[in-house]
């Protein structure tokens, strides 16, 4: 079968199915697939909201990234997109094509973008950009960067072959000192993502951060031990975290201070000496207020996988289909908020419509899009299943 092939050729574990038209059939063949063992290696899979994607399928954004493909591959591929992260495939959608709330269309759509703005920003900023992979879009949303500077960033990483290091975004033309400034925390530079391509760099091993002048150079050891200028064009160790640069020299310090090495940020014995030594308390050895060895210790005790993302509830992974005829009432589920109205809250819960809990079955708590629910079946009708909330998980 050509979807078995597809999952062997290209070693995919997961399909995901948009929970529009056929989808519960479609869920259903896939099930049985898996039961027959059809699959040459482990398959699960997962359906996924695919409100507003055959909206972005037809946009220019959609495009200039998918040139190649028809509206429907287009559509499909957003909604594989969100199974991997779901907050860059969002933005690319206005608010009122995800059909979410049930007044959406009666807020101007000015005030609607504004607050998705406002509330991508807010998570970019949590989440941090990979200056070596992310997209213009994601760019544009960081702070201090309009859509032009994200553009010329991400012509420089081309003309360039990419980033080695943060201090390279101060010469992409368009970022001044002040948006640079705004912009440069939440910008994130990895080795491993890195094109390690240098400058006057004989040796060609990676440098740990000294200190950086006023012209831009960077002063590291040489093999002899002695002092040398560079080129900013070796890797910065410190770029892989969330240490904003004015703090570079506070958090040199503390390391020395504990006597660990700037190359082994983010493994494991360098985040436990962090946790277990680290205190706000060393502010002043390292010549800094507490708040700020705080925001240093914080950076630098998450690994470099850290995602403040991984806290929140992740899709619901599934190799069998649940069905009406399966449940009854006082039958216990888990399930996802899907919508919210002043009478209630909908539920996917896995079945081809989603259940509703009633405000009257809600016990007085506040539900909000997202949250991961375990309710009990209180009513099946024609016209739905209404829900008992029991927690929220």
């Amino acid at each position: 079968m050509r979807l078995s092939r597809l999952t062997e050729k290209h070693k995919a574990d997961t399909i995901a199915i948009g929970n529009g038209t056929a989808c519960r059939e479609t869920e259903k063949a896939i099930t049985g697939m898996i039961k027959s063992k059809v699959f040459k290696h482990p398959v699960k899979y997962c359906v996924v909201d695919e409100r507003g994607a055959s909206i972005y399928s037809v946009t220019e954004l959609a495009s200039k990234e998918l040139p190649d493909l028809d509206t429907n591959t287009r559509s499909a591929v957003s909604i594989g997109r969100r199974v991997i992260n779901p907050l860059a495939e969002y933005v690319k959608i206005e608010p009122q094509h995800l059909g979410v709330g049930q007044y959406q269309h009666d807020i101007p759509a000015a005030k609607l973008s504004e607050r998705l703005e406002v509330t991508v920003e807010e998570c970019v900023s949590f989440t941090g950009l990979d200056l070596n992979q992310c997209s213009q879009h994601m760019l544009e949303r960081i702070s201090g960067l309009s859509k032009a500077r994200a553009k010329a960033i991400l012509t420089w990483r081309e003309d360039n072959g990419g980033f080695t290091n943060r201090e390279q975004v101060a010469s992409v033309k368009g970022v001044g000192p002040k948006s640079y400034e705004q912009c440069i925390g939440f910008l994130r530079v990895y080795p491993s993502t890195a094109q390690r391509k240098r400058v006057n760099d004989s040796d060609g091993e990676e440098s740990d951060y000294e200190e950086t002048s006023n012209k831009g150079k960077r002063k590291v050891k040489g093999k002899a031990g002695a002092s040398k200028q560079r080129k900013v064009c070796t890797t910065c160790y410190l770029d892989q975290t969330s240490v904003h640069p004015e703090s570079y020299p506070q958090a040199v310090k503390l390391i020395k201070l504990l006597e660990l090495k700037l190359k082994d940020i983010g493994t494991k014995d360098f985040v436990s000496t962090i946790r277990s030594k680290a205190s706000p308390a060393l502010h002043t050895q390292l010549e800094c207020t507490e708040g700020t060895a705080q925001c240093i210790i914080t950076a630098l005790s998450q690994d470099l996988t850290f995602d403040f993302r991984e806290q929140f509830s992740k899709p619901l992974f599934k190799s069998d289909i649940l069905s009406e005829s399966s449940i009854s009432v006082g039958t216990k589920l888990e399930g996802r908020v899907s919508n919210v109205t002043h009478f209630g809250a909908f539920v996917d819960i896995g079945l081809k419509k989603d259940g509703l809990i009633h405000i009257s079955q809600s016990r007085g708590t506040t539900l909000s899009l997202g949250q991961r629910v375990s309710t009990s079946v209180v009513q099946m009708t024609e016209k739905g299943i209404g829900l008992r909330l029991l927690e929220v998980l």
